[in-house]
């Protein structure tokens, strides 16, 4: 996957995730709550999509360098 699409679907895939577990362990949070938590769930997704596929690229230049 390129870099972009990867960290998109990376987020996406996170978000949901801690959306289902959200509305699973307290389906009346207040909505502002909830929007700061998916805002939350975004950033880390990102920041762990960056970490990844940023390790992944690392690996691919160092085997090309071999």
């Amino acid at each position: 996957m390129k870099g972009n699409v990867g960290r998109a679907l990376l987020v996406g895939v996170f978000v949901g995730m801690v959306s289902l577990f959200k509305e699973l362990l307290n389906p009346d949070m207040h909505s502002l709550l909830s929007i700061l938590l998916m805002l939350l769930a975004a950033i880390i997704g990102y920041w762990l999509g960056n970490k990844i596929l940023m390790r992944r690229k690392g690996e691919k230049n160092n085997n090309a360098t071999m």
